[in-house]
């Protein structure tokens, strides 16, 4: 974009009028001309703007503003590395974070009014060998596992400590028949819970490995791993036959 013409506008010669009126048009947004200025500047401003603003009001758009509130002053208020606000804070529209998302304090956190909250979801397949550990996995989230092909899936977990006190996971077959089974090792000797089946119900104590025979499995069987700190790991689950799991 063109900055102001100085056509016609030198020292010796007789200002006219078009010369003033490029530079009122260019203020007043008739022409689409840019205005380059240089030191401090108050008032009103609707625009583009590059370059740094130290302080803004009612700023419709804003890149990198370090305060920025509709009273002039802002609500947050630089601590640290965070930027905290005392006050309520309402968001209507979209949210995306990337990133860890904390809450702390003795407060209930609701989602009333929501049609729903979509948990994180994860599809593994024996169509090739499959090695994860849960670390890797949604925790709180789902696992999925098709179990119709001839590989393996081990899904490895970390070891007990009271840090994953509260972790969760949930793991549902999705197909079966295959060859292949599915293994979760790591447990060193501290998983503990119970296996509600239609048939042949179980119960481990202090089990280190389990194994789950794909071709016994039924779609909809499912187990769920909760970390209880370094004591261990607590497990449920629904099959149709208890004995598909060892």
């Amino acid at each position: 974009m063109a900055t102001i013409s100085k056509t016609g506008i030198q020292s010796g010669l007789t200002s006219k009028a078009e010369h003033i009126t490029r530079i009122i048009d260019a203020l007043d947004g008739t022409a689409t001309t840019q205005v380059v200025a240089t030191g401090s500047f108050t008032g009103s401003f609707d625009g583009i703007y590059t370059g740094t603003v130290v302080s803004a009001s009612y700023a419709v758009t804003a890149s990198h503003a370090l305060n920025g509130g509709g009273g002039g002053s802002g609500i947050f208020v630089q601590t640290g590395s965070y930027y905290a606000t005392t006050n309520n804070l309402q968001i209507t529209g979209s949210v995306i974070l990337n990133g860890t998302v904390s809450t702390t304090g003795d407060a209930v956190t609701s989602f009333s009014g929501s049609r729903g909250v979509i948990m994180p979801a994860t599809l593994l397949t024996n169509a090739e060998e499959v090695s994860v550990n849960f670390t890797s996995l949604p925790a709180g989230g789902y696992v999925f596992v098709d179990l119709s092909n001839s590989n393996n899936v081990t899904l490895t977990l970390p070891t007990a400590a009271d840090s994953y006190a509260g972790y969760e996971w949930n793991i549902g077959v999705s197909a079966q028949g295959g060859s292949g089974d599915m293994t979760i090792a790591g447990g060193a000797s501290k998983i503990y819970g119970n296996i509600t089946g239609q048939s042949n119900s179980k119960n481990f104590a202090g089990a280190s490995t389990l194994t789950i025979d794909s071709g016994n499995v039924r779609v909809g069987s499912s187990i769920t791993i909760r970390g209880m700190g370094s004591a261990g790991w607590l497990l449920t689950g629904t099959f149709r036959d208890g004995s598909a799991i060892t």
